[in-house]
């Protein structure tokens, strides 16, 4: 009898070791997943600061890239008599056309397509740099369409015509002529090339228009 209550007592004992371990290595596989959650936690918490650290510099990247659309607005109404107001990669500066003549031949040059017309113009440089004068009129195109494709100033064919050469200092002017091309038309546009401005070369538009009628 006392045999089998000792053998009793020694299965209750291993028993009770035996649970005792379980619960130990339980524990020890609950403690550890809770670690590795909590590293997982850290690591996303760690990616989500860098992105949002990464996201945050967009703003100040904006804010370089707005530097470049200029301090003047588009002046896209203006009339003969006009002054526009422009800024470009070489500086700030002012154009006023003050008025267009229609010719049909220049020292005996037919145009191109229906007539020539020379523009008397005066820059002004408004920034703080000096200009190469000719360089505004190098901005602007002629056209006989609100959208369509423009030509450039051809003064430079000509002897007669009174072209833009040297440097305007800051505050300083300057009236000369251009001469464009264009086919015939009831309405024409004098204005900033579109692929000027499209590339930020020129950061604002400038727009003249004008009726036949007005080019005596």
């Amino acid at each position: 009898m006392k045999k089998i209550i000792c053998f009793v007592i020694a299965m209750i004992a291993c028993f009770s070791i035996l649970s005792a371990c379980q619960s130990s290595d339980n524990n020890k596989k609950t403690s550890d997943k809770n670690n590795d959650k909590t590293s997982i936690i850290k690591e996303n918490d760690s990616n989500k600061q860098s992105s949002n650290t990464e996201e945050g510099s967009k703003p100040e990247d904006n804010s370089k890239n707005s530097s470049t659309t200029g301090n003047f607005k588009d002046q896209t109404n203006l009339k003969i008599g006009d002054t526009g107001k422009a800024e470009s990669t070489v500086g700030k500066y002012e154009i006023t056309i003050h008025s267009v003549e229609m010719k049909d031949e220049i020292e005996g040059q037919a145009p191109m397509f229906d007539h020539l017309f020379i523009a008397e113009i005066t820059v002004k440089n408004i920034g703080d740099q000096p200009i190469d004068a000719i360089e505004p009129i190098k901005t602007l195109e002629f056209s006989s369409e609100e959208n369509g494709s423009g030509t450039e100033d051809y003064s430079s064919y000509f002897n007669s015509i009174k072209t833009f050469s040297g440097k305007l200092q800051p505050g300083e002017s300057l009236k000369g002529e251009a001469v464009f091309d264009g086919a015939d038309s009831k309405k024409y546009y004098i204005r900033t090339n579109v692929g000027l401005v499209s590339s930020k070369a020129v950061k604002n538009k400038t727009t003249w228009t004008f009726e036949k009628s007005e080019a005596k």
